[in-house]
């Protein structure tokens, strides 16, 4: 409920004498309203609920109507108010109804900025300013009469009495409504005895009833029962005779089986013998037979075994004689082998020496360059930090494996870590190398400290930009910057918490085929405002994995030298081995 009073010193002089006896005195709900407002703007208001945020503060209102409390609890809860509906709702008008509330219940009512924006605040002192202004003018407006003797303004025992009246107004009603309440329960209870009497009428009614059902269902069941049991006797004597009949029947069907089993059984008997007798005289016939077979196979062996004997003594002889003109062969070879090796050997020792000394002047540092790097003063607060850098040309007279970049890598540090970390930067179109600092960097206000180092293939510094004792720095603001880093034919950095960062495809047809802030070109998908700036280039693997994979410029000629030699004396060595076997 907002206050109203007629016109504004006499509400500034009451609130000012009010404020005096609340600071004295706190009022009864003072701490409950407290209790309220701040679990609601830390729980509903911080969480994003605002209709909730809402709801709670008009029920520390309704709180403060009934137990009563001080001008100043009054005005924080409005001033929260305030805050749901102007920054969480953008309910401007009602945020200043909010606002007047309360500089009417507390004219030197401070606003802080932990939940107030800056343009509340102001918005505070404008109305606090307009109120002054009024008050001001309000006797400049009365007319002479009231003058001369103007309204005595009202004292804290009257500001007090207008309490006391109110809260023993919501004291009736509370009463009347407990009585309301009391005479509806005695309604409600003579009518629920009156059910339960007919109830329990109606109960005594339909025990009887089943009771008389019971005993007539009682008497059919027996009846049933004597005529189920006579009928089961019957039934089992006749099933008895039944049974006689066809235990008689099955014994004389068994005895005439067994005649029957007893006849065959001797029938297969004598085939069985005769049958036997026939497979004797088979057997010694065969026996006979394989004897002489046996006999016949065994000389024929013996004559083989004489020929192959003296076959396999010529062919020893000649083999011998091969062997030893081979062998001679051989030494020549093996002797004429080694001096060749030996050779190979020296002339591998030499290579050798010279590529270890070539690796060792290779592995010299070469100057350190400075590299070109577009750097930006600062970033909001939980975006991407983007870093972009630019190698710079090769210095005159040095071998170009020593100056070749393979790696550039940004070291940082943020005021939300406690040790400095990695970045390896990616190579970008137009030459650059570029990444994002990733969202953990602007968790917190505060300057970002980096250096960024390119690496050849023996990790020697080629090129830098800032170092450890003097690094970048780009300073992390809590309020919007109202610029927007990125990197070269890109899009700024979308904010941390909104969706991960779509991969534009390479090929396309129409826009409707990229994602949202692409557009599409001959290139592919690229940065809607840079469709002119080449497309970055997708690295495609050669072929076996990334086995030829390389970062930057590299020479891809590789000395023969030893490597060769050794790979000749492999296959020279295996030939020989081949002849020998």
């Amino acid at each position: 409920m907002k206050p109203f009073f007629g016109f504004w010193p006499v509400l500034g002089a009451m609130a000012c004498l009010f404020s005096v006896s609340a600071s004295a005195a706190p009022a009864a709900g003072d701490a409950q309203a407290k209790k309220t407002v701040q679990a609601t703007m830390e729980k509903e208001y911080m969480g994003g609920d605002f209709d909730g945020a809402e709801r709670k503060l008009k029920a520390a209102e309704a709180s403060c109507e009934k137990q009563g409390c001080s001008p100043s609890v009054w005005a924080d809860i409005n001033a929260n108010l305030a805050v749901v509906h102007w920054v969480g709702m953008e309910k401007m008008s009602a945020g200043k109804e909010d606002l007047r509330a309360v500089v009417q219940y507390d004219p030197r009512y401070k606003m802080t900025d932990d939940y107030a924006s800056p343009d509340l605040i102001a918005a505070l002192d404008a109305i606090r300013k307009e109120e002054a202004a009024a008050a001001a003018a309000a006797p400049k407006q009365m007319t002479p009469a009231a003058a001369v003797a103007p309204a005595p303004a009202p004292t804290v025992n009257e500001f007090q009495k207008q309490v006391d009246a109110r809260k023993k107004q919501y004291a009736r009603e509370a009463e009347e409504a407990q009585k309301e309440a009391e005479a509806a329960d005695a309604r409600r209870q003579a009518e629920e005895e009156l059910a339960i009497a007919a109830r329990k009428t109606e109960d005594a009614k339909k025990a009887a009833a089943d009771k008389k059902e019971a005993a007539r269902k009682a008497e059919e069941d027996r009846k049933a029962e004597a005529a189920r049991l006579a009928d089961e006797k019957k039934e089992a004597q006749r099933k008895a005779a039944e049974e006689k009949k066809a235990e008689q029947a099955r014994k004389a069907e068994e005895a005439k089986k067994a005649a029957d089993e007893k006849k065959e059984a001797q029938r297969k008997a004598a085939e069985e013998k005769k049958a036997e007798q026939a497979r004797k005289a088979e057997e010694a016939k065969k026996a006979e037979e394989e004897r002489k077979e046996a006999a016949k196979k065994a000389a024929e062996e013996k004559k083989e075994a004489q020929r192959k004997a003296a076959e396999e003594k010529k062919e020893a002889q000649r083999k011998a004689a091969e062997d030893k003109k081979e062998a001679q062969r051989k030494a020549a070879e093996d002797k004429k082998e080694a001096k060749r090796l030996a050779s190979v050997e020296a002339a591998r020792k030499v290579e050798e020496a010279r590529q270890a000394k070539e690796d060792a002047r290779m592995r010299t540092p070469p100057p350190v360059g400075k590299m070109q790097e577009t750097l930006w003063r600062e970033q909001t607060i939980g975006y991407p930090v983007p870093v972009y850098v630019k190698l710079p040309p090769p210095p005159q007279g040095i071998e170009p494996p020593r100056v070749e970049v393979v790696k550039v890598v940004t070291e940082y540090s943020a005021p939300s870590s406690a040790t400095p970390q990695q970045l390896e930067l990616k190579p970008l179109a137009g030459g650059g190398y570029g990444g994002l600092l990733p969202c953990d960097v602007s968790a917190k206000e505060g300057d970002i400290s980096f250096y960024t180092t390119a690496l050849n293939k023996y990790d020697n510094p080629v090129a830098r930009s800032g170092s450890p004792d003097k690094p970048n720095r780009i300073h992390i603001n809590s309020n919007f910057t109202g610029s927007f880093p990125h990197l070269p034919g890109e899009l700024p950095p979308k904010a941390c918490e909104q969706s991960a960062a779509k991969i534009a495809p390479t090929s396309c047809q129409n826009n409707s085929e990229c994602p949202d802030g692409f557009t599409c070109s001959k290139e592919g998908c690229v940065a809607a405002g840079a469709a002119d700036a080449p497309a970055m280039a997708n690295p495609t693997p050669k072929s076996g994995g990334c086995a030829g994979c390389r970062v930057g410029r590299a020479n891809s000629e590789a000395p023969l030298g030893a490597t060769g030699l050794v790979a000749l004396a492999g296959a020279l060595l295996l030939r020989r081995r081949r002849r020998a076997a």
